[in-house]
């Protein structure tokens, strides 16, 4: 059995179709109301840091639990938005006991290449 295979090339001429730009910036990952109050809470202490766990109580106290349950309830889940964060990049450990609000700059869109005029063909060029 013979089977016929081809290969199709585009001509030179042909128009050349662009990638698709990226749009900038890029949006980061959502955060949760949980991960919202504990970088509030991070950011407004002393120099921008504060233990893990007054971070933490302070947070379930602004959630005001109804029994001690629920209180330990949001502190187990107050702790994993926390390790969340740090994973993220948005707190990081300052020393043992301590998270340290990370300033994220905005940012900047890379500099876009200018266009390369094509090379213009001229022939051949004979002297005589």
């Amino acid at each position: 059995m013979w089977m016929n295979i081809s290969i199709v090339i585009a001509p030179v001429t042909a128009p050349q179709v662009p990638a698709p730009r990226r749009s900038w910036p890029v949006p980061g990952p959502r955060l949760s109301d949980h991960e919202r109050r504990l970088l509030t809470i991070v950011h407004q202490g002393e120099n921008q840091s504060a233990t893990v766990w007054t971070a933490i109580n302070g947070a379930v106290g602004d959630l005001a639990p109804r029994s001690r349950t629920e209180a330990r309830h949001f502190r187990v889940t107050l702790l994993c938005a926390l390790h969340r964060l740090i994973r993220l990049g948005r707190l990081r450990r300052d020393g043992r006991e301590c998270v340290a609000f990370v300033d994220i700059p905005d940012p900047v869109p890379p500099p876009r290449a200018q266009p390369q005029p094509a090379p213009v063909s001229r022939g051949r060029v004979f002297e005589g």
